[in-house]
């Protein structure tokens, strides 16, 4: 017999997430064993699962390369009040020569070259760009193909073994 007194026992488990918050795109990294043992390496040092490390890494480029805007540590777009970064060239422009310098240094580090000099001084890749060719900032830059077979597979039922 159940008693009327009590109130409904909770569900355990985390809280669910913000539908904003979920992270629903999927990168695949095709590499060699070596690769792959090197960052599962690194990642157990910083603490991190391989998947979490390849990510912080990505997001703290993306973040170091000044016509991008600011991202979280998701990496979602934070909502900024501020000039975008194409105006910020001119509203806050030795801050922004600044950031381009370490971005370039950091670039031929990896690279073995400087950032191309046109990237910074062309319009269009700067975010959003100042003429057009870029995507509509909500769009996941997917393949139309591949976001419409994403979109059926999620309706179908996963299967159980």
């Amino acid at each position: 017999m159940v008693s009327k007194g009590f109130p409904p026992k909770k569900k355990r488990g985390p809280v669910a997430r913000d539908v904003n918050d979920i992270r629903h795109n999927r990168l695949t990294l095709r590499a060699h064993d070596d690769l792959m043992k090197l960052l599962s390496l690194r990642a157990s040092e910083a603490g991190l699962s391989r998947s979490a490390y390849i990510e912080r890494l990505l997001i703290n480029w993306l973040r170091a390369d000044p016509r991008n805007p600011r991202i979280d540590n998701m990496g979602k777009m934070a909502p900024s009040a501020g000039p975008t970064p194409f105006e910020a060239r001119s509203t806050e422009p030795l801050r922004i020569a600044e950031r381009w310098n370490r971005f370039s240094q950091a670039h031929e580090l990896i690279f073995g070259q400087n950032a191309p000099r046109d990237w910074f001084e062309d319009a269009d890749s700067y975010w959003p760009a100042a003429v057009g060719g870029h995507l509509d900032p909500n769009d996941s830059g997917d393949d139309p193909e591949e976001a419409e077979a994403r979109r059926l597979a999620a309706k179908k039922p996963r299967q159980r073994y």
